[in-house]
């Protein structure tokens, strides 16, 4: 007589996703700390970590492409010097590991675009969403344990909602 056996390997956890009325920003998890407690369960199980990070070398694949790039050779060119391959490297990292991933944008005087870098999502809450449902800024901390009133967050408008010289995607 077969046997079957069944073993549970994973369970996920939803984070808490929280708006306090005395916050701009939206916490995410118990004591605003999920994101650390995934990067502590990434640390801390090598298969984990092999897993993440195959699946991560997966989506980077052979790194970014354009399907009009010979049809758009200057731009497809610009394009590819604004994103170097580490900072790709680092987002599939973060969109695989965390969910979801971050650009900072930077501009140049003139108001274009002149450098997009990695930004670690767990130093980043987004903002509460406007009536229309929209969000327009994200609060930076380096550690999100200390904020507090002595060290606040730092706000940076989303993409394409200000004509100021730094914004998240």
């Amino acid at each position: 007589m077969m046997k079957v056996h069944s073993i549970n390997l994973s369970s996920y956890t939803r984070p808490a996703v929280i708006e306090q009325r005395n916050k701009d920003y939206v916490e995410y998890g118990e004591n605003n700390n999920y994101y650390q407690y995934i990067i502590d369960r990434y640390n801390g199980s090598p298969t984990n970590n092999a897993i993440i990070n195959a699946v991560s070398d997966l989506i980077y694949g052979k790194g970014i492409d354009a399907t009009d790039s010979s049809k758009k050779p200057g731009e497809y060119a610009q394009m590819r010097s604004l994103i170097h391959p580490s900072c790709l490297r680092k987002v599939t990292a973060d969109l695989k590991m965390m969910g979801q991933c971050a650009f900072q944008v930077i501009y140049s005087t003139d108001r274009k675009v002149a450098q997009v870098e990695h930004m670690p999502i767990q130093t980043l809450r987004a903002e509460k969403m406007t009536d229309e449902g929209e969000i327009e800024a994200y609060y930076y901390a380096a550690d999100w344990t200390k904020v507090g009133p002595q060290h606040k967050p730092e706000r940076i408008p989303a993409f394409g909602t200000t004509t100021e010289n730094l914004e998240i995607l």
